[in-house]
């Protein structure tokens, strides 16, 4: 059988090693008068090689269990609530494939499933329906001999993997556009690294820049520290601010090297406000000692900033620009001042 030697060659031997041996005629009858009706020849050859499996939880069918004669009796019961489903809405089996004739049996057996979900062949017609408990059974082939011939294709295909799952194994069908955007993913990364080992870190960081990227100016950075190349970080750290970037890009590519950074007062402001845009408490916490001896100038256009911000953030860029005017040293030309308007 194509699907056995499929799985022994495959690594699934558990499946086949789990099937149990075929149904005796007898046995076959027997199920048969339970059933009230003759079994579909396809259906009772495939009982005749293998009565169903020996232990649940080895999905021979996907996820599905192959199942025995009296499995398949027993879950007749969840198929047919489908099929009483369908006939509440007979606009959704039209589209399904199946027939009305179909429809108006109860003629149906499960031959493997799991749980409330089933494959079922239709005991008149010989044709293979899928069968989910919360949705129209669909039609999927026009005989089990059909379907196992198209399954057998499907594994020579290599279109299944093993999973482990359910207490043992099973076969999934593999989702090819997942693992091409895999593979993709997995060549990008592997460019993206030859590039962080080949490339001079200063070129990097420039880029990073310029395609306003703080990750990578993150990552680079983080690259300078682990190679202990404090030098390059420096020189990575000037090259932004000599960039004049605008707070927030300072701030959220500086974020987690901020212990290590060398910033005038002015650069501090930066980071500040860019943590403040940011929502960042933790970034203004660090930087706001630093601001202490900032320039007019550059604390005007905080001042500026304040009115352009965000309502929200106003408010804590005025605290900040209030803060750090009242941390402003005294120039010689305001002590002269008061020292004249104080002079008797």
């Amino acid at each position: 059988m194509r699907i056995r030697e499929w799985m022994t060659a495959h690594g699934a031997a558990a499946l086949v090693q789990n099937l149990a041996p075929g149904a005796t005629p007898e046995r076959l009858d027997q199920a048969e008068a339970k059933f009230g009706a003759p079994f579909p020849d396809d259906l009772r050859t495939l009982w005749s090689v293998h009565d169903g499996s020996l232990e649940e939880g080895h999905g021979f069918i996907e996820s599905f269990n192959l199942l025995s004669t009296s499995g398949s009796l027993e879950q007749r019961e969840s198929t047919l609530a489908s099929i009483e489903f369908a006939r509440e809405s007979p606009e959704a089996w039209a589209e399904s494939g199946g027939t009305e004739h179909e429809l108006a049996s109860d003629r149906w057996l499960p031959f493997a499933g799991m749980d409330s979900d089933a494959l079922v062949v239709h005991g008149i017609s010989g044709r293979v329906f899928e069968c989910d408990h919360d949705d129209t059974p669909r039609l999927v082939a026009p005989s089990l001999v059909s379907w196992l011939e198209g399954y057998a294709a499907s594994l020579e295909a290599d279109d299944y993997v093993l999973e482990p799952g359910f207490g043992g194994v099973y076969l999934t069908l593999r989702d090819r556009e997942a693992e091409r955007r895999a593979q993709e993913q997995a060549q990008k990364q592997a460019a993206h690294d030859r590039h962080r080992l080949e490339t001079p870190l200063l070129d990097q960081f420039r880029d990073a820049i310029g395609a306003r990227d703080e990750d990578r100016c993150i990552e680079v950075l983080g690259d300078a520290r682990t190679r202990d190349e404090m030098g390059t970080f420096h020189a990575a750290v000037a090259m932004l601010f000599a960039a004049t970037p605008e707070p927030v890009f300072a701030a959220a590519a500086l974020r987690p090297h901020l212990s290590f950074v060398d910033l005038t007062a002015d650069q501090w402001v930066d980071v500040a406000v860019g943590g403040i845009l940011l929502e960042n408490h933790a970034i203004r916490r660090v930087a706001e000692p630093g601001c202490a001896g900032a320039t007019a100038e550059r604390l005007n256009r905080l001042s500026e900033s304040v009115t352009l911000a965000p309502e929200r953030r106003r408010a804590d860029l005025e605290d900040l620009h209030q803060k750090l005017r009242g941390k402003q040293p005294e120039g010689w030309i305001s002590r002269l001042l008061r020292w004249r308007s104080t002079d008797p």
